[in-house]
């Protein structure tokens, strides 16, 4: 009998004894927008070199979703970060906002575009201010048109005019 009761304490020792194996942990679960989270859009104007960004709520389509699924689901845009409560978006857009507008010297003068910088027209407006009346730094910068969103246009042309 004692030649038997070895080999059971073996087997009773091998499976009291806590293996060297390592056991492969849960992964964790995706990171998921939350019903209240909000989407923060960054939108760039690589053509007029401006860049914008705006936040909203969520739309409820997106609620729930992990990162991949929210980049499948927002594509060609692209999802830089993503929290429970904030989904944050790049977007690259095709031409200049439409409430922009360049600033430019043309025929001696600084005038507004409605075009982009670079382009030739059409003029949209005249603001009085003579070419030679700018700084060497503003002159370059209007060289060849300077964007600005429609609302800071009169500021900006008003610090020309103080050149």
């Amino acid at each position: 009998m004692p030649g038997r009761l070895l080999p059971l304490a073996l087997c009773a020792i091998l499976l009291v004894r806590p293996s060297s194996v390592p056991v492969a942990a849960a992964p964790p679960s995706p990171v998921r927008l939350g019903p209240d989270a909000r989407v923060r859009f960054v939108t760039a104007y690589p053509a007029c070199g401006l860049e914008r960004s705006g936040e909203g709520p969520l739309p409820p389509a997106l609620a729930g979703l992990d990162a991949q699924q929210a980049a499948r689901a927002l594509a060609p845009d692209v999802v830089t970060g993503l929290s429970p409560g904030l989904l944050t978006v790049r977007r690259q857009w095709p031409g200049c906002p439409a409430d922009s507008l360049t600033l430019a010297i043309r025929g001696g003068e600084v005038v507004v575009l409605a075009g982009r910088p670079g382009d030739s027209g059409p003029i949209t407006g005249r603001s009085g201010i003579p070419a030679r009346a700018l700084t060497p730094a503003s002159s370059r910068a209007l060289e060849n048109g300077l964007r600005v969103p429609a609302a800071e246009a009169p500021a900006a042309l008003r610090g020309l005019a103080g050149s």
